[in-house]
């Protein structure tokens, strides 16, 4: 697993976005470890940004 280094802005948001990209990525078909990543990146990605919402271009790279 790569080491995702994240500075924390704002937690707000980032346990309902995990829940919800692991929901998303099992529902569908992913296994465990890929959705688990998923749902990792982007949480990391909501915290270090203000506000729980990501722009569309933000999980572009």
């Amino acid at each position: 697993m790569k080491l995702l280094v994240f500075y924390p802005i704002d937690i707000g948001g980032a346990g309902d976005m995990l829940a919800c990209t692991f929901l998303y990525a099992l529902a569908q078909g992913q296994d465990y470890r890929t959705t688990g990543e998923f749902a990792r990146l982007v949480a990391c990605k909501v915290v270090s940004q203000c506000g729980p919402r990501l722009k569309a271009d933000s999980m572009q790279n």
